[in-house]
């Protein structure tokens, strides 16, 4: 579209974040930089001095053309630009910061083509591709069938790369025989467990060559055809992104990346002036407190600024840290400094933080347990599921002159009944066969917002084969896979009457709401798990959950009234008559039945 001021300077307003790539076709490079202020005196934009990203990388100079990328109003666009000249911009009165200017662009245009969630494959297991090339001439390809529908060419197998709702990607080992515009019909599972393949069509939009290797990557674009199957298979692939794109960016990967502001970026690259940090450990830059949190402990490598640093970061309020050390997406090398100084004042909300923050690694604990003071251990002992998954924690406790007689005691009471060799308990085939009949029985998937879209008889049959392999497995190597264990290993293992392997699927960031529903329907299940799934308040919201919870006697009297004030009519009729629930919840939805009515 044609330049509009108005717009580009209300885009400049509201972006945060601008990504800029370099057009060196020897070395492509992209940055990331904000705007600043649109300059119509010299028909120039100001931005803030891009960082980029990787390493080794190229420094914008003079006269570089450029393609800047920004989103305003849920859209994105771009446009060519080139560099004007280095400048020092007045962030606020007596504070320049280092910047660019860049040339007023002539046109803006639509970058809209990839503006969805594009997920890498995950690389706990490969994801293979079967593709065949459609309408194509027979005579320059091999091992062509004839269909009613026309020309097909024999399935060709590649790996998935990644995937969006738009196209996939997918890796050839071999001599390609895509070319660019074929069109493609693709099969391939996302699920392990899927037993049916999803079946898509696409065209081939783009090729290129790995480097110094025979791979090629293969660009697929969806079709958005009108057949059912092609529907289906669009759905099911949107469904898989949005429940992946949730668990990878809760428990898959770890966000290193520190703030956004690229002056805390730069401290990081080490890519700072001595200015910049003189002002940066006074406290002269507009900057937020968690910025300064960040910033400043990657300063404290920089001997002639650490004693300076250290003042302000002592000084940078409790609550802060206590708040940072929850995200799941902490820096670890600020969270471990924040830990370190928690360690030695004895703070002890942030020892709690550290030990139920799911993200952060091992290491972390292992500290405590090696410098803690008696109550950290203590503290750290209330999570037994933590040291039987990782018993190093446990030998570092032990060396902790600050172990008293009693944690010892504690210890080796862990050790007795835990972590040496026990026997488990097999899994029932037939309870195994009851909670699967719960979760395809169609009714029940639908209030649990899963979509059916496997056969049940195959469900049944995979879950057989799960529950051999589970049947196997050593009391630790249960508790891990309660951690690490795909959908289907959960849901077996919510079966298993020992109460620490519960508990531990549901502190696992993987577990799912439906998951958590065949807990909370299980009259097995030990009473511990069940107050922790009352106390989750996103669980709760699911009715469905509640009502399970409701009708299992084993349910914390204390949480029903407050469930039950939330059932509707039916539901209350249907409690006051059921013989196999608790009789207190019984008789409150008598109670509460009557008053209603």
């Amino acid at each position: 579209m044609k330049i509009d001021s108005v717009f580009l300077f209300k885009a400049i307003q509201e972006c945060e974040n601008i990504f800029i790539f370099n057009k060196d076709k020897k070395k492509k490079q992209r940055y990331f930089s904000r705007f600043f202020k649109l300059q119509h005196d010299d028909q120039s934009i100001a931005i803030d001095f891009p960082y980029a990203e990787g390493y080794p990388h190229k420094r914008l100079l003079e006269n570089d053309p450029i393609s800047v990328f920004f989103h305003t109003a849920g859209f994105r666009f771009h446009f060519d630009s080139k560099v004007k000249e280095e400048i020092h911009f007045p962030l606020n009165v007596g504070i320049k910061i280092p910047a660019l200017t860049i040339v007023y662009p002539e046109e803006i245009l639509d970058g809209n083509r990839r503006s969805l969630f594009r997920m890498a494959v995950r690389l706990d297991r490969s994801v293979k591709v079967k593709y065949v090339i459609l309408d194509k001439e027979i005579s320059d390809k091999p091992h062509v069938r004839v269909t009613s529908n026309g020309r097909e060419y024999e399935g060709i197998a590649a790996m998935m790369v990644d995937i969006s709702e738009n196209g996939v990607a997918v890796e050839i080992k071999r001599k390609i025989n895509i070319q660019i515009g074929d069109k493609l019909k693709l099969q391939f599972r996302l699920e392990e467990e899927d037993q049916k393949e999803i079946e898509i069509k696409g065209i081939a939009r783009n090729i290129r060559k790995l480097p110094g290797s025979d791979i090629h990557i293969c660009g697929v674009e969806f079709t958005t055809g009108k057949t059912t199957k092609n529907k289906k298979a669009l759905r099911k692939i949107a469904y898989y992104i949005m429940s992946r794109n949730q668990e990878n960016v809760t428990f898959f990967t770890v966000n290193q990346i520190v703030s956004k502001n690229p002056i805390v970026q730069r401290i990081v690259d080490n890519e700072i002036t001595e200015d910049l940090l003189k002002m940066l450990v006074s406290k002269e830059l507009v900057l937020t407190q968690e910025e300064y949190l960040e910033g400043l402990v990657y300063v404290l490598k920089i001997e002639k600024f650490k004693a300076r640093a250290c003042e302000v970061l002592e000084s940078i309020p409790i609550p802060i840290k206590e708040k940072y050390i929850e995200k799941a997406n902490a820096n670890h090398r600020v969270a471990y400094y924040i830990l370190q100084e928690a360690i030695n004042n004895s703070n002890l909300k942030i020892i709690e933080g550290v030990i139920n923050n799911l993200y952060l690694p091992v290491e972390f604990l292992v500290e405590i347990a090696k410098k803690g003071t008696t109550r950290m251990l203590r503290m750290m002992l209330e999570n037994e599921i933590k040291l039987i998954v990782d018993p190093e924690i446990v030998e570092a406790m032990e060396e902790n002159p600050k172990a008293t007689t009693s944690i010892r005691g504690k210890i080796q009471n862990l050790k007795d009944s835990y972590l040496n060799e026990q026997e488990t308990e097999l899994i029932s085939e037939d309870e195994v066969m009851e909670g699967v009949s719960d979760l395809i029985a169609v009714g029940d998937v639908e209030e649990a917002g899963i979509t059916k879209f496997l056969d049940g008889d195959k469900i049944r049959a995979k879950a057989l084969t799960t529950l051999e392999k589970i049947n196997r497995l050593s009391f630790q190597e249960r508790i891990k896979l309660a951690f690490t264990g795909t959908k289907s290993e959960r849901m077996i293992l919510t079966r298993d009457r020992n109460k620490f392997i519960a508990l531990s699927l549901i502190e696992s960031p993987k577990i799912s709401e439906d998951e958590v529903l065949l807990i909370a329907r299980n009259r097995n299940a030990p009473k511990e798990v069940l107050t922790k799934i009352c106390d989750n308040k996103n669980w709760i919201l699911n009715y469905t959950i509640m009502l399970s919870l409701l009708k299992n006697p084993k349910i914390p009297i204390i949480k029903a009234p407050d469930f039950i004030k939330k059932l509707n009519q039916r539901d209350l009729f249907k409690l006051t008559t059921d013989r196999n629930i608790h009789p207190v919840v019984r008789n409150l939805a008598r109670y509460f039945y009557q008053k209603n009515k």
